[in-house]
């Protein structure tokens, strides 16, 4: 039989303490659980707990004082040691403020892979907590949270904690001591110091929300917030985890911003249900260039194998010296010109005659005329380390924002020429994700605009038919990347 032992801390709750090990017994099952209750000393009636614990061969441990958020440091590590003298292969954290949902220790413990598996867990229940700021997505009509750690729920083995410790957190200190106690990131420094970074920590919560009634205890839920978060493992079996690590790709770093979530590559991944972080040293298998609209950056400061390595510098000046020079200078040439800022973001046009003064910060091309009887249309070539398909998009005014409609087009549009030399331009400039912009006229075709962070228009939103054509070429592409 599986030893398991649990921790909990405790504080000014002997109540809901006791509807924890109630819940532990209950459901320990075929597990040998065994339970460490350490009260942070408090003037609050604590017979009952410590009575349930002497019937069950629980551990009751009080402090010698109040130790508090400021000092909760010490009090954690004081389990780790007192954990120096049992016998158990898997051990289960928890506060006093739980609900478990049916079969807990049966549905977490098998996630425990290797003796370096650490999961943060969140499959309980809580009326007492809020979490703010984390980011989320939707997995099978469930929300994922992705965090680096939060508060004291984490599952692991025996050899991560040989040893475990943390350290003091300064900064906690200097924060106002009612909002965190700090030592949730000093935990998740620890288990990274232990395992040398190598190891995957399996971080990851799945919650429901449940509205504006709490789910237990509502009495501490009306004192302290509004709505709660129902948090269960049940999308999160076995098959859950298998299926990831089936697929091969777990998490997607992205650098040196993070992926905003009004881009296409955000709404792609949350449907494919792969995470992504912006922390160079947590463990991801892939790796994107995403940078919103900056200047140019160094290559020396970029993982290698970086997808879009090459776009530290995306200026409308360098896709025009890399592919189609349409460039004008405005003080000689003469005609109608399109003045545009080298801004990635700003999507504002001016049409201007020349000769004109040349402003700084502004791009000057030529006029390309790509009327087709009363619409003015462009197209849009998807490129997943080669060409996807292709977008033709109508307006009816030639400076327009918004597009009136577009309609999906063959890529054989494209003369097989000027392909092979998108393709070179693409390798040349270190492009390997994103959209290029192309206009058509008599002449030929015009590469004007290379987008490696793309965001979502109101005709992609509106378009199921987009929106699956672009999740499978991204899924495509990334699983193809990590073979």
């Amino acid at each position: 039989m599986k030893r398991v032992h649990v921790n909990i801390t405790t504080h000014k709750r002997p109540n809901l303490c006791l509807f924890v090990l109630q819940q532990i017994y209950e459901q320990s099952g075929e597990y040998n659980v065994s339970v460490s209750v350490f009260h942070d000393r408090c003037d609050s009636d604590y017979s009952m707990v410590k009575e349930y614990c002497e019937g069950r061969g629980y551990e009751y441990i009080v402090t010698p004082k109040h130790l508090g958020k400021w000092e909760f440091w010490r009090l954690n590590n004081r389990m780790y040691r007192h954990l120096e003298k049992k016998d158990y292969d898997y051990y289960v954290q928890m506060q006093d403020d739980l609900v478990l949902v049916d079969g807990f220790f049966s549905r977490l413990i098998p996630l425990i892979k290797d003796q370096y598996t650490c999961i943060n867990y969140l499959i309980l229940k809580s009326a007492t907590k809020r979490y703010w700021n984390f980011q989320r997505r939707r997995i099978n009509g469930v929300t994922l949270i992705e965090t680096g750690w939060i508060d004291n729920h984490f599952c692991t083995t025996r050899q991560v904690m040989t040893g475990f410790r943390i350290k003091r957190n300064w900064r906690s200190v200097r924060k106002n001591p009612m909002k965190s106690s700090g030592t949730g990131a000093e935990q998740s420094a620890a288990y990274a110091q232990k395992t040398g970074r190598k190891a995957l920590s399996l971080r990851y919560s799945l919650c429901e929300e449940v509205g504006a009634r709490s789910v237990m205890h509502n009495s501490l839920y009306e004192k302290r917030h509004r709505r709660a978060w129902v948090f269960d493992l049940r999308k999160a079996d076995e098959a859950f985890v298998q299926n990831k690590r089936k697929e091969a790709i777990k998490s997607i770093l992205f650098y040196p911003e993070a992926l905003q979530s009004h881009s296409k590559l955000f709404f792609a991944l949350e449907k494919l249900g792969i995470c992504h972080h912006v922390h160079r040293g947590a463990p991801h298998e892939l790796s994107f260039f995403w940078r919103y609209n900056g200047g140019v950056m160094r290559r020396k400061k970029m993982p290698k194998g970086m997808i879009n390595r090459g776009c530290t510098d995306v200026s409308k000046t360098r896709v025009a010296q890399v592919f189609d020079d349409i460039m004008v200078d405005p003080q000689t040439y003469v005609g109608p010109v399109v003045r545009k800022t080298e801004a990635q973001c700003d999507r504002k046009e001016t049409l201007i005659m020349c000769p004109a003064p040349k402003e700084d910060g502004y791009i000057y091309r030529r006029l390309i005329d790509t009327r087709e009887g009363d619409e003015y249309v462009d197209y849009r070539l998807y490129w997943f380390g080669g060409p996807g398909y292709l977008v033709k998009r109508y307006k009816n005014d030639m400076l327009a924002k918004r597009y009136s409609r577009w309609e999906l087009v063959p890529l054989s549009l494209i003369p097989e020429k000027k392909m092979q030399d998108i393709e070179r331009g693409c390798k040349k400039f270190g492009f390997d994700f994103g959209e290029i912009d192309l206009l058509k006229n008599c002449e030929g075709w015009f590469v004007i605009d290379l987008n490696n962070t793309a965001g979502t228009p109101r005709w992609f939103k509106g378009s199921k038919e987009m929106q699956d054509l672009f999740i499978q070429h991204t899924k495509e592409f990334i699983y193809e990347k990590i073979r």
